[in-house]
Protein backbone atom coordinates (compact mmCIF):
# COMPACT_ATOMS: atom_id res chain seq x y z
CA UNK A 1 0.00 0.00 0.00
CA UNK A 2 0.90 3.61 -0.67
CA UNK A 3 0.90 6.52 2.15
CA UNK A 4 0.12 10.08 0.41
CA UNK A 5 2.82 11.84 1.50
CA UNK A 6 1.61 15.58 -0.21
CA UNK A 7 0.08 16.92 -3.00
CA UNK A 8 1.59 19.34 -4.62
CA UNK A 9 -0.07 21.65 -7.03
CA UNK A 10 2.14 23.00 -9.63
CA UNK A 11 1.03 23.81 -13.21
CA UNK A 12 -2.49 25.00 -13.72
CA UNK A 13 -2.42 23.46 -17.37
CA UNK A 14 -0.63 19.64 -16.33
CA UNK A 15 2.51 18.19 -15.07
CA UNK A 16 4.10 16.17 -18.30
CA UNK A 17 7.04 15.29 -16.45
CA UNK A 18 9.03 14.44 -13.22
CA UNK A 19 12.24 13.51 -11.86
CA UNK A 20 13.89 12.84 -8.79
CA UNK A 21 17.59 13.83 -7.79
CA UNK A 22 17.63 12.78 -4.20
CA UNK A 23 16.15 15.31 -2.48
CA UNK A 24 15.33 17.48 -5.26
CA UNK A 25 12.23 16.96 -7.81
CA UNK A 26 12.09 18.47 -10.93
CA UNK A 27 9.01 19.16 -12.72
CA UNK A 28 8.18 19.95 -16.41
CA UNK A 29 4.97 21.07 -17.93
CA UNK A 30 2.32 22.29 -20.50
CA UNK A 31 2.90 26.17 -18.98
CA UNK A 32 6.54 25.87 -20.76
CA UNK A 33 8.25 26.21 -16.90
CA UNK A 34 10.61 23.53 -15.34
CA UNK A 35 10.58 23.50 -11.60
CA UNK A 36 12.74 22.15 -8.95
CA UNK A 37 11.48 21.91 -5.72
CA UNK A 38 13.17 20.60 -2.66
CA UNK A 39 11.14 18.05 -1.08
CA UNK A 40 12.99 17.71 1.88
CA UNK A 41 12.02 21.14 2.86
CA UNK A 42 8.01 20.67 2.35
CA UNK A 43 8.54 21.08 -1.11
CA UNK A 44 9.86 24.41 -1.37
CA UNK A 45 10.44 25.56 -4.77
CA UNK A 46 13.99 25.32 -5.41
CA UNK A 47 14.08 27.94 -8.81
CA UNK A 48 12.14 27.95 -12.12
CA UNK A 49 13.13 27.52 -15.19
CA UNK A 50 11.72 29.51 -18.15
CA UNK A 51 13.50 29.22 -21.64
CA UNK A 52 11.37 26.99 -23.14
CA UNK A 53 8.65 27.93 -25.94
CA UNK A 54 6.09 24.66 -25.76
CA UNK A 55 5.45 21.71 -22.73
CA UNK A 56 8.27 20.25 -21.43
CA UNK A 57 7.70 16.72 -21.98
CA UNK A 58 10.15 15.03 -20.37
CA UNK A 59 13.06 15.65 -17.47
CA UNK A 60 16.13 13.58 -16.26
CA UNK A 61 18.89 14.26 -13.62
CA UNK A 62 22.33 13.14 -14.16
CA UNK A 63 23.92 13.79 -10.71
CA UNK A 64 23.88 17.53 -10.55
CA UNK A 65 22.70 18.17 -14.08
CA UNK A 66 19.16 18.35 -15.11
CA UNK A 67 17.99 17.78 -19.13
CA UNK A 68 14.70 18.88 -20.20
CA UNK A 69 12.96 18.86 -23.80
CA UNK A 70 9.65 18.66 -25.13
CA UNK A 71 7.25 20.26 -28.24
CA UNK A 72 9.89 23.08 -29.30
CA UNK A 73 12.02 20.70 -30.88
CA UNK A 74 15.02 21.52 -28.51
CA UNK A 75 16.60 20.18 -25.39
CA UNK A 76 18.41 22.02 -23.09
CA UNK A 77 20.51 20.42 -20.12
CA UNK A 78 20.88 22.83 -17.06
CA UNK A 79 23.50 22.46 -13.97
CA UNK A 80 21.57 22.54 -10.70
CA UNK A 81 23.36 25.18 -8.89
CA UNK A 82 22.85 28.01 -12.16
CA UNK A 83 19.65 29.29 -13.77
CA UNK A 84 20.66 28.87 -17.42
CA UNK A 85 21.27 25.92 -19.86
CA UNK A 86 25.10 25.19 -20.41
CA UNK A 87 23.70 23.12 -23.39
CA UNK A 88 21.05 23.67 -25.85
CA UNK A 89 20.52 21.73 -28.71
CA UNK A 90 17.39 23.05 -31.67
CA UNK A 91 17.85 21.14 -34.39
CA UNK A 92 16.02 17.91 -33.38
CA UNK A 93 13.53 16.66 -35.92
CA UNK A 94 10.85 16.35 -33.84
CA UNK A 95 9.58 16.81 -30.12
CA UNK A 96 11.16 15.11 -27.16
CA UNK A 97 8.71 12.98 -25.70
CA UNK A 98 11.12 11.33 -23.11
CA UNK A 99 14.87 11.81 -21.61
CA UNK A 100 16.92 8.88 -19.50
CA UNK A 101 20.85 8.91 -18.45
CA UNK A 102 23.31 6.32 -17.85
CA UNK A 103 26.65 7.43 -16.83
CA UNK A 104 28.23 9.75 -19.75
CA UNK A 105 25.46 9.24 -21.86
CA UNK A 106 22.20 10.65 -22.45
CA UNK A 107 18.83 9.09 -24.59
CA UNK A 108 16.09 11.17 -26.12
CA UNK A 109 12.83 9.48 -27.44
CA UNK A 110 11.00 11.63 -30.12
CA UNK A 111 7.88 12.44 -31.44
CA UNK A 112 8.95 10.73 -34.93
CA UNK A 113 9.77 7.17 -33.26
CA UNK A 114 13.65 8.14 -33.39
CA UNK A 115 15.96 7.55 -30.27
CA UNK A 116 18.96 9.88 -30.39
CA UNK A 117 21.82 9.31 -27.31
CA UNK A 118 24.38 12.28 -26.43
CA UNK A 119 28.03 11.59 -25.00
CA UNK A 120 29.17 13.83 -22.35
CA UNK A 121 30.49 15.79 -24.93
CA UNK A 122 26.87 16.22 -26.62
CA UNK A 123 27.72 14.91 -29.79
CA UNK A 124 24.98 13.49 -31.36
CA UNK A 125 23.78 10.42 -33.02
CA UNK A 126 20.59 8.27 -34.06
CA UNK A 127 19.78 4.64 -32.51
CA UNK A 128 17.66 3.06 -35.23
CA UNK A 129 17.57 -0.98 -36.17
CA UNK A 130 19.84 -1.46 -33.08
CA UNK A 131 22.67 0.86 -34.39
CA UNK A 132 24.26 4.05 -32.93
CA UNK A 133 25.12 6.33 -36.07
Amino acid sequence: DFLRVKSLEDAAEGIWSLAWNANLLAVGGKDKQLRVYDVGQEFALVKTLEDASDTIRGVAWSGGLLAAGGEDKTLRVYHSLQDWALVKIAVLPSAVNSIDWTGHRLATGLENGEVRVLDSQFRCGALEEDRLW
